[in-house]
C-alpha cells in the first residue's frame, strides 16, 4: 500500500485498494489533476439506497516525490434489497472490471489532440 493507512471501517464491508504510476514529474501532475476537475477520475462517491450494491468508492490523485499515483479505495457490501443481494457475486466481478478501467484512464499516455 502506498497510502497511509485508513481508519478503521466496518467489517461487514469488503475492503479493496489498488494504485497504478500515472507518471512523473509536473506534466503528469498536471495531466491528473486536469482529469479529476473533469470528473474523469479523482472524487469519491457513497452509494444510495437502491444501487445495486452498499458502499463507498474514492479515488485519490497523488505524489510522492516526482512520482504521481492513482489509488481506488472501496468499501463494499450486498445491498439489502432483493434482488441485487443475489447477484453480488457478479457485481463484484464488474465492480473490478470497472475499477481496471478507471486505472488504464489515466495511466495511459495522454491522445494526440492533432
Amino acid at each position: 500500500m502506498i497510502l497511509e493507512d485508513w481508519t478503521a471501517s466496518d467489517a461487514r464491508y469488503r475492503r479493496s485498494e489498488v494504485s497504478t504510476f500515472i507518471g512523473s514529474g509536473e506534466a503528469a501532475w498536471r495531466r491528473a489533476s486536469a482529469e479529476v476537475l473533469l470528473w474523469k477520475v479523482g472524487f469519491s462517491y457513497r452509494t444510495l439506497p437502491g444501487h445495486p450494491v452498499d458502499g463507498e468508492e474514492a479515488f485519490i490523485v497523488y505524489r510522492r516525490g516526482e512520482d504521481v499515483f492513482l489509488c481506488i479505495r472501496s468499501l463494499t457490501r450486498a445491498a439489502a434489497q432483493q434482488p441485487w443481494r443475489l447477484l453480488f457475486p457478479v457485481l463484484l466481478v464488474a465492480q473490478r472490471v470497472v475499477r481496471r478501467r478507471y486505472l488504464q484512464a489515466l495511466s495511459a499516455p495522454p491522445r494526440d489532440s492533432r
